[in-house]
């Protein structure tokens, strides 16, 4: 009876050192998990606000946004016209190139037929002062005959001019070897 009795004890005393400890570890953490100070109102406005302060920037960042896109988009637009009008006088000017070509065709090819029809001499001393592309200019157009008297005239008057005209008319260039 005795051994029944001892062995009642230890069943009693671990049954209640089993409780003890069960209820020292739940305060435990049950008391990390909701601490004695906290109130869950209050972290609960604390993080609403937190919240409406981070939507007011995204707002805020979301005008700024919409207003760069606005800006960017006159830009491209005001880019695009300028683009176009520049397009525009470039064609313009692309035309009227080809007009003053034109004229400046025509002026040459009146200036060929009169030179062709001038003295050699008399043509080599008024070509002689004249702007040396032109005188290129006419001389490309003259027959072969013709060019070579007056040339020859003018190597007479100015021979460096006359060099300088034949290099216009003729560029140097270097002989090719051929070697076998």
């Amino acid at each position: 009876m005795k051994i029944d009795y001892i062995s009642k004890y230890f069943s009693y005393i671990l049954t209640l050192n089993i409780f003890l400890i069960t209820i020292f570890f739940s305060s435990n953490v049950m008391s990390q998990v909701f601490p004695a100070d906290a109130k869950p109102e209050t972290d609960l406005n604390k993080t609403r606000e937190e919240l409406n302060v981070l939507r007011q920037e995204l707002d805020k960042r979301e005008v700024d946004l919409n207003e760069r896109e606005i800006q960017l988009n006159a830009l491209q637009s005001s880019i695009v016209e300028r683009e176009k009008n520049i397009l525009n006088i470039r064609g313009q000017v692309d035309d009227k190139l080809k007009e003053l070509e034109g004229v400046k065709d025509n002026q040459i090819d009146r200036l060929v037929e009169l030179y062709s029809a001038t003295k050699p001499k008399q043509a080599a001393n008024i070509l002689v002062s004249t702007d040396i592309n032109i005188t290129s200019s006419i001389f490309k157009k003259l027959q072969p005959k013709v060019a070579g008297k007056i040339l020859n005239e003018m190597g007479k008057l100015d021979a460096d001019y006359a060099s300088r005209l034949t290099d216009l008319l003729h560029p140097k260039t270097t002989p090719t070897l051929i070697i076998k």
